[in-house]
Order: structure tokens, then sequence, then C-alpha cells
């Protein structure tokens, strides 16, 4: 129930209104001063509402939730920050002067504002998730811009060395952090008022003198960063990743290892069809030859002896064949080499569609671990809320200490279904992280939602043939059949004669002197012809081959009719599935309505005595259980439909 002026505020209608904007004021300060000691993690929207006296829905209407605040204070201090460098730039004329009055700002500010310091290291330190790091990314780079700005002024003016611009901006941001890193420990630093203007002058002396310079960057940005990082050790600054389904898919279809395989695979069967190719045109080739005789032949003619040969023997020659008809081998090898390089594509294409399925039910998953978060953290929200109301109510005597001890139960059986809920969902996005080839730090943020599409179911019939058709499994399956016929034809082929045409040009030399033959020496013999090849027995060899392809054929047959049953099998389930998914979604949100409603009413009931504790927990655990049926049916809604264009080879 709202106070009187909790009830006023609302009634102004706008936030805009003085005391609406006072309350969000005092909701920031409260929330900043919690965090400040505690730390994101153990600073709850309970907590932060009792602490300002409001109750949660005086909270939820100027802030979506714990996180948004947070935002909010971040965006307060960098238009701060902003405005502060904005006044320098414009009342100061040189660097010195402009740097002097921003480190004097962040001083004054952090003065004014104790808990500032500290809440922005208990944020960083409490490792926030991937909410916070596009924040906190934004407001670095334009502080770095700022100052690049600045600096870049400076040189152009002459002020500074034109090479020293980005190391004096890492120096004054070296600086900053070291104030900050001082007011927010536990002994405070101590600054006179003249610090200020030594640092800036210091920086700008040493922006003149580049070794100057490097020794004022290793007293501030080694001793002063690194000793904030080993104070509060905040997290590395890795580019936040935003990706959608489609883009989690693309990622992981350029990093897959089936799928690069199979791309090289498939260009090894193209170079194959090349070389098959290389069988119908005529091959040439080319030989030389230079034989010593050490000894000369003899033989005998009516018992005199003659002496064969000289010393030296050159020859050479060039050969021409072709191919005229070989039985079929070479068409047949073509057809084969061809429907080898379609299956290898078919492989591919099976591979990138398994990754596709993959990565996008996982990232299915991931929005459904993420939802179930935020059911479990209303839940928790109500538990305590609940409690909350009770606590008043002992005070008053209304209830009893029993009522009391068995809320604070229920508070605690609830925490550890977010706990695992947080759990899933890190774990969940480690594994998105190690599929897709990403540094497990990197802060990654999935932008697209659990929308299921819900169209009236598709024919049976024609999604049975659309993935006859186009499922890459079922593809590959026919072309095996067809690769099968081929072998029989191949078998065949080494049962018919090869008909071959050559010519050849020779080169002959003979000398017996120690020198390359003379013309008279030398003849250029020519010949050219066909050849005939009649394979007559081999053993059964030949026809055992044939049989042995016919019988591959009829295994490549009964394997393509499985394929077939079994991509129908699958249709039909992921058909039968999604149809589940979808009467399940329609249903679920119905009930999530309701639950909401006789929550609402039970709360009233329990409040006015007209309800007990038990039938209050009731009501929760219903909308509770209600929402994780509600998103579980998103979620089969979404992989269903994903499961049935993978069937169907979309």
């Amino acid at each position: 129930m709202m106070n009187p002026i909790h009830r006023r505020i609302y009634k102004t209608g706008k936030k805009g209104h003085p005391a609406s904007e006072a309350m969000r004021r005092r909701i920031l300060e409260v929330a900043e001063t919690l965090i400040s000691r505690h730390g994101v993690d153990r600073v709850s929207v309970r907590e932060i509402v009792q602490k300002v006296g409001v109750t949660k829905p005086v909270l939820y209407y100027y802030f979506k939730n714990k996180e948004d605040v947070v935002r909010h204070l971040f965006k307060n201090g960098a238009e701060q920050f902003k405005k502060l460098v904005r006044e320098a730039v414009e009342e100061e004329k040189t660097l010195e002067g402009r740097l002097t009055r921003i480190f004097r700002g962040h001083l004054e500010y952090f003065k004014a504002k104790p808990h500032a310091a500290q809440f922005i290291f208990k944020v960083l330190s409490s490792a926030p998730a991937a909410w916070f790091h596009p924040i906190l990314y934004d407001i670095k780079r334009h502080h770095h811009e700022a100052y690049v700005r600045i600096f870049g002024e400076a040189a152009r003016r002459g002020e500074i060395r034109p090479e020293a611009v980005e190391q004096g901006v890492h120096l004054v941001r070296g600086v900053i952090a070291h104030f900050i890193m001082n007011l927010s420990s536990e002994s405070k630093g101590h600054y006179d008022g003249d610090i200020s203007r030594q640092m800036a002058h210091m920086i700008c002396a040493g922006a003149k003198n580049m070794k100057t310079l490097a020794r004022t960057a290793t007293a501030w940005i080694v001793a002063g960063l690194l000793a904030v990082s080993a104070s509060a050790q905040p997290p590395p600054d890795p580019s936040p990743q935003s990706l959608s389904v489609e883009e989690a898919v693309q990622m992981a279809l350029k990093q897959n290892t089936d799928v690069v395989l199979a791309e090289k695979n498939a260009r090894i069967f193209r170079e194959q069809v090349r070389e098959y190719w290389g069988s119908v045109y005529p091959e040439i080739t080319a030989s030389a030859n230079y034989t010593r005789n050490l000894k000369k032949s003899v033989f005998s003619v009516n018992g005199n002896q003659m002496v064969v040969g000289t010393d030296h023997t050159y020859t050479g020659t060039l050969e021409v064949q072709q191919i005229l008809w070989a039985g079929g081998k070479v068409s047949t090898g073509i057809r084969m080499a061809k429907l080898m390089s379609e299956t290898s594509a078919e492989q591919l294409r099976q591979a990138q569609s398994g990754v596709r399925r993959a990565v996008r039910r996982l990232y299915y998953d991931l929005l459904l671990a993420s939802a179930t978060v935020v059911i479990q953290q209303e839940r928790l929200d109500l538990a305590r809320q609940h409690l909350s109301t009770i606590q008043e109510q002992y005070q008053q005597g209304l209830v009893s200490d029993l009522i009391l001890l068995r809320q604070k139960v229920e508070v605690a059986n609830t925490e550890p279904a977010l706990t695992q809920a947080r759990n899933l969902y890190d774990v969940g996005l480690l594994e998105l992280k190690n599929l897709l080839g990403l540094d497990p730090e990197v802060p990654l943020t999935l932008t697209d939602r659990l929308q299921p599409l819900c169209p009236d179911p598709e024919d049976l019939n024609g999604l049975y043939l659309a993935a006859h058709r186009d499922r890459p499994e079922s593809r590959q399956a026919v072309k095996n059949y067809d690769l099968a016929e081929e072998q029989i034809s191949l078998a065949r082929s080494f049962l018919y004669p090869n008909l071959n045409a050559f010519a050849n040009k020779q080169f002959q030399g003979q000398t017996d002197e120690s020198r390359f033959p003379n013309r008279s020496e030398r003849v250029w013999p020519a010949s050219a012809g066909l050849k005939l090849s009649l394979p007559i027995f081999s053993g059964g060899a030949t026809l055992s081959k044939v049989r042995q392809a016919k019988l591959a054929k009829e295994q490549a047959r009964a394997s393509m009719n499985e394929t077939d049953r079994s991509i129908r099998i699958q249709v039909k389930k992921a058909w039968l599935d999604l149809a589940e998914a979808r009467e399940r979604f329609s249903s679920q949100k119905t009930a999530v309505e309701q639950a909401r409603k006789a929550l609402k009413a039970t709360e009233v009931q329990f409040r006015n005595g007209l309800a007990g504790q038990l039938e209050l927990n009731d009501a929760t655990l219903a909308l509770n259980q209600a929402q994780i049926q509600f998103v579980q049916a998103e979620h089969d809604v979404c992989v269903a439909s994903e499961d049935l264009q993978w069937a169907i080879g979309q």
C-alpha cells in the first residue's frame, strides 16, 4: 500500500514533477550509498526501497530494475564529467589551464560525493554482467575522444609535440584514476590545493620533451593504474560483442572444423573431375637417352664374328597417344567424378546445416535461461516483499512468529533457484563463446529474444516432398545410388577392347668418337598406327568386380530407402513437436495472465486477513510455474520451428 506522499507522486502523472524528481534523486542516492558499501550483487531492490521508505512499485515507476538504477548512476556521473570538460575547454585557453581545471573538478566532485569513488570501484570489482560493459565502454570511449581533442588542439597551437598526444591522454586518465583510487580507499588520500596545477604543469612540460613525458608516465600510469588494479581489480575492457542468432550462425560457419574440412573435400573432388577430363585429351611424352657401350655386342654369321654398335649412342622420342575407345571407361570416370563432386557439395551443406541447428538451439537455450533468471528473480522479490508485509503485521501483533519464520524459510528456499538459473545462463554463455571461438572473458550480449511465430501448421505431405528434394542426406543418398550404377558400367568396361591411336618421331645418333653425332650419323625415323587391346581371360576377376558393383548398387538402394524413411520420421516428429509447442504457447499465455491476477487478488485478501500464508505462497508458486511453462513453451516453439526447417533441408 502506498502512503499519501507516494500516492500524490503518482497523481502528478508525469515524472518531471518536482516531488517526482526528488523521489527519483532520493532512490539514486540511497542506491549509490548501499552499493558503495556492499557491492552490486549484495544489494537488492528490497533493501533499496526499505532504506528509501517506499515500496517496490514506486521504484519500478522510475526504473526498470536494479541494473537500470546502476545505469542511471553511471550516466549521471558521466554527464557531470562531460560538463566539467566542456567548461574547461570554454573558459581556459591553454592546455595547462584546461588540465588544471579538469583535475581540480574531479577532486572537488569526489570530495563532495564521498560515496561516488567507492561506488565506481564496487561496481567494477563485482564483475558486472554483459549489460554493463557497453555502458562502461561508451563512457571510456567518450572521455578518450574528449582528451584527444584537447591535446590535439594544443599540438596544433604548438604547445606540445604532436607525437605526445596519445601518451598525454593516457597519462591524464592515469592521474584521474590515481585520484579516484586514493579517494575510494579506507585511508583517504590527502591532496593540497595545488596538486591539480602541479600535475597539469608536469604533463605539459613532459609533452614538450618526450623523455620527461616518459618519466612522468612511468611515475603515474604504472604506479597509479597498477595500484588501482591491485586495490580494486577492475575487469578488463574488451570490446563488447552483440550477436543476433544469425550473426552467431555466420560466425560459427567461418570457424567450424567440420565445415572447413567439408569445403576442402569439395575442392578435392572438383579437382578429380579435371583429372578425369584429362583422359579425353591426347597424351604427349618426350624422352631422351645416352648410352656408352663399354663392350660392344658381337654375333656370328657363317662362323665369322661381327661387332655391332658404336661407342656412343644418342636417342630421343616424341610420342603422342590418343584414346579412341576404352569401353566407356573415360566417360564413366568423368560422370563418377562429377557425382562425387556433387556428393561432397551435399556433405558441405549437411555440415553447414548441422552447425546452424546447433548454434540456434544453443542460442535459444540461452534465451530460455535468461528469461528464467528474470522469472526467478521476480519470485524472490515477491517472497521478500511478502516477508516485509508479514514483518509489519508481526510488529503489529497480527500474525504469529511461526508465520514469520515460515516466510523466511520460503525466501531461503527461493534463492537457490535463482542462483541455479544464473549459473545455467553463465555456463551456456561460455559454451556459446567456445562454439564461436571467442575468448571466455569477452562480454557477449544476445540481441534477439524468444519471439515464436505460430502460423497454421503446414501440410505434412508437402513437407515430405520438400525434405526429399532439399535435405542434404536425401540428395546425397540419391547421388550414391547413381554412383553405384556408374560403378557397374566402369567394371563392365574392362570386358571390352581398348583402341588407341599413336604417333611418334624419333632421333637416333651413333658414333665411335667422343662427340655428338654429325649429320651423316643421325637418323629421324617416324611411325604412326592404331593399337587394339582385347581382354580374353583374367581368371574371372573382371566378372567378380561386376558382381561386386551390382551388390553395392543394391546396398545403395537400401540405404537410399532407409534415409528417406528416417527423414520422413524426423519431419513428422518435428511437425508434431511444433504443433504441441504451439498449443502450449497459446494456453500458457492465458495462464500467466490469470495467475498474475490471482496473485494480486490473494495479496489483497492476505493484507485484509481474508487469506492465509499458504494461499499467498501457493498463488506465488502458481505464477512462477505458469511463467516458467510459458517461456519454456516459447523456447520449444522456436526450437521445434528450427528442427522442422532443418528436417526439410531449409
